[in-house]
Protein backbone atom coordinates (compact mmCIF):
# COMPACT_ATOMS: atom_id res chain seq x y z
CA UNK A 1 0.00 0.00 0.00
CA UNK A 2 1.08 3.32 -1.21
CA UNK A 3 1.27 6.92 0.57
CA UNK A 4 -1.73 7.80 -0.58
CA UNK A 5 -3.57 4.88 -0.38
CA UNK A 6 -2.76 5.18 3.45
CA UNK A 7 -3.65 8.52 3.69
CA UNK A 8 -7.05 7.51 2.33
CA UNK A 9 -7.79 5.09 5.11
CA UNK A 10 -6.79 7.61 7.85
CA UNK A 11 -9.54 9.78 9.80
CA UNK A 12 -9.27 12.52 7.55
CA UNK A 13 -9.89 15.01 11.26
CA UNK A 14 -7.11 14.45 12.83
CA UNK A 15 -4.97 16.74 10.52
CA UNK A 16 -7.10 19.48 11.80
CA UNK A 17 -6.59 18.59 15.70
CA UNK A 18 -4.48 20.55 17.80
CA UNK A 19 -2.34 19.74 20.67
CA UNK A 20 -2.95 20.91 24.02
CA UNK A 21 -1.09 21.25 26.81
CA UNK A 22 -0.51 22.88 30.44
CA UNK A 23 1.49 25.45 32.19
CA UNK A 24 1.90 25.61 35.56
CA UNK A 25 1.83 29.16 36.68
CA UNK A 26 2.95 30.49 40.19
CA UNK A 27 2.64 34.13 38.80
CA UNK A 28 -1.14 32.93 38.97
CA UNK A 29 -0.53 31.03 42.48
CA UNK A 30 0.54 34.03 43.73
CA UNK A 31 -2.26 36.19 42.30
CA UNK A 32 -5.28 33.42 44.07
CA UNK A 33 -2.93 33.19 47.15
CA UNK A 34 -2.36 29.71 46.58
CA UNK A 35 0.94 27.53 47.93
CA UNK A 36 1.18 25.43 44.37
CA UNK A 37 1.41 26.13 40.94
CA UNK A 38 -1.90 26.58 38.59
CA UNK A 39 -2.90 24.94 35.47
CA UNK A 40 -3.15 27.39 32.57
CA UNK A 41 -4.48 25.27 29.58
CA UNK A 42 -2.58 25.89 26.28
CA UNK A 43 -3.48 24.82 22.64
CA UNK A 44 -0.96 24.64 19.83
CA UNK A 45 -1.30 27.32 17.13
CA UNK A 46 -1.30 26.54 13.31
CA UNK A 47 2.17 27.07 11.28
CA UNK A 48 0.71 29.93 9.74
CA UNK A 49 -0.41 31.56 13.09
CA UNK A 50 3.05 31.06 14.28
CA UNK A 51 4.59 32.69 11.68
CA UNK A 52 2.40 35.81 11.52
CA UNK A 53 3.41 36.18 15.35
CA UNK A 54 7.01 35.67 14.87
CA UNK A 55 7.19 38.14 11.65
CA UNK A 56 6.09 40.66 14.37
CA UNK A 57 9.16 40.40 16.51
CA UNK A 58 10.66 41.09 13.19
CA UNK A 59 12.64 44.66 12.17
CA UNK A 60 12.84 46.06 9.30
CA UNK A 61 16.81 43.98 8.71
CA UNK A 62 15.02 40.94 8.72
CA UNK A 63 15.83 39.73 12.15
CA UNK A 64 14.91 39.41 15.71
CA UNK A 65 14.10 43.03 17.18
CA UNK A 66 14.50 42.29 20.72
CA UNK A 67 12.21 45.60 21.49
CA UNK A 68 9.57 43.57 19.73
CA UNK A 69 10.03 40.18 21.34
CA UNK A 70 7.91 40.46 24.22
CA UNK A 71 4.84 41.78 22.75
CA UNK A 72 5.23 39.12 19.85
CA UNK A 73 5.10 37.02 23.12
CA UNK A 74 2.42 38.42 24.70
CA UNK A 75 0.43 37.98 21.51
CA UNK A 76 1.34 34.30 21.58
CA UNK A 77 0.24 34.05 24.94
CA UNK A 78 -3.65 35.47 24.00
CA UNK A 79 -3.65 33.17 20.93
CA UNK A 80 -2.73 29.96 22.80
CA UNK A 81 -3.83 30.51 26.13
CA UNK A 82 -7.60 29.12 26.33
CA UNK A 83 -8.06 28.84 30.33
CA UNK A 84 -8.22 31.96 31.68
CA UNK A 85 -9.84 32.92 28.79
CA UNK A 86 -7.61 36.05 28.02
CA UNK A 87 -10.81 37.82 26.05
CA UNK A 88 -13.51 37.88 28.60
CA UNK A 89 -14.13 41.67 29.09
CA UNK A 90 -15.37 40.27 32.37
CA UNK A 91 -12.53 39.55 33.51
CA UNK A 92 -10.27 42.22 31.44
CA UNK A 93 -12.47 44.96 33.21
CA UNK A 94 -11.78 43.13 36.82
CA UNK A 95 -8.20 43.44 36.59
CA UNK A 96 -8.62 46.83 34.43
CA UNK A 97 -7.46 46.21 31.17
CA UNK A 98 -8.69 47.17 28.08
CA UNK A 99 -7.21 44.16 26.18
CA UNK A 100 -6.43 40.68 26.23
CA UNK A 101 -2.84 41.71 25.51
CA UNK A 102 -2.77 44.28 28.68
CA UNK A 103 -4.53 41.46 30.98
CA UNK A 104 -2.09 38.67 29.69
CA UNK A 105 0.72 41.25 30.79
CA UNK A 106 -0.90 42.01 33.82
CA UNK A 107 -1.14 37.94 35.15
CA UNK A 108 1.43 36.19 33.86
CA UNK A 109 4.31 38.84 33.90
CA UNK A 110 7.85 37.48 33.76
CA UNK A 111 6.43 33.81 32.80
CA UNK A 112 5.09 35.09 29.48
CA UNK A 113 8.11 34.15 27.59
CA UNK A 114 7.94 30.57 29.15
CA UNK A 115 4.26 30.49 28.05
CA UNK A 116 5.24 31.10 24.82
CA UNK A 117 7.62 28.57 24.48
CA UNK A 118 5.59 25.68 25.75
CA UNK A 119 2.91 27.21 23.50
CA UNK A 120 5.53 26.94 20.65
CA UNK A 121 6.33 23.40 21.74
CA UNK A 122 3.10 21.88 21.24
CA UNK A 123 2.35 20.19 18.04
CA UNK A 124 6.61 19.68 16.79
CA UNK A 125 7.23 16.27 16.44
CA UNK A 126 10.17 13.66 15.97
CA UNK A 127 13.81 15.30 15.81
CA UNK A 128 12.94 19.37 16.19
CA UNK A 129 11.58 17.87 19.46
CA UNK A 130 14.50 16.04 20.24
CA UNK A 131 16.74 18.51 19.13
CA UNK A 132 15.48 21.12 21.95
CA UNK A 133 15.57 19.26 24.35
CA UNK A 134 18.88 18.47 23.47
CA UNK A 135 19.88 22.04 23.31
CA UNK A 136 18.22 22.71 26.93
CA UNK A 137 20.40 20.06 28.89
Amino acid sequence: MNLVEKLMKADAKKADEREVGVFKSMQLSRILGEKNPVDVKIQELSARRKNELIATATGENGRMDVSKAYDANLKVVVAGVTEPNLKDKDLQEHFGCKMAIDLAEKLFKSEVTDIATAIFELGVVGEEKDDEAEIKN
